[in-house]
């Protein structure tokens, strides 16, 4: 299989990279979940092999590899074929979430829970709505056609 390899620094604490690293131990392949950690590098699956149809189906998106000395950083990121850095990156999100309950260098390409798009992934036409929640959107909303039907 054909692999990208994206070199970068996202340099981490210790502490927060180990934490990834027990996640991903949580979420095992083999037993239920889409990671498999080993040594400097976890390795991302497409699907959780819980049953024969998804092993056989599941392939790999990529691996997240770590320096451990100095650095402590994850310095490369490398894609399987048929997915980008976009995709690594949300995963690293997904499991640093898991992990440390909130973002440090992942990008989460959409929000599960209201399936509308993370800020960062809008656009420059949409700046205004950056300082805007969806509760003052709405809000505003029903200020204009309440102010329309006077």
């Amino acid at each position: 299989m054909q692999t990208t390899p994206y070199p970068v620094h996202v340099r981490s604490p210790h502490d927060a990279l180990l934490a990834l690293f027990e996640a991903a131990e949580r979420g095992d392949v083999d037993t239920g979940g889409r990671y498999d950690q080993r040594g400097a590098a976890i390795t991302v699956w497409s699907h959780a092999w819980t049953n024969d149809a998804t092993r056989h189906d599941s392939g790999t998106i990529g691996t997240l590899y770590v320096t451990w000395a100095d650095d402590n950083c994850i310095d490369q990121i490398a894609c399987d074929a048929g997915f980008d850095l976009a995709d690594l990156l949300h995963e690293l999100a997904v499991l640093e979430d898991i992990a440390l309950g909130s973002l440090t260098h992942g990008v989460k390409r959409f929000s599960l829970l209201t399936l509308v798009p993370q800020p960062q992934h809008w656009g420059a036409w949409s700046h205004a709505l950056h300082r805007s929640t969806p509760e003052e959107m709405g809000a505003s909303r029903a200020r204009e056609r309440r102010q329309r039907w006077r």
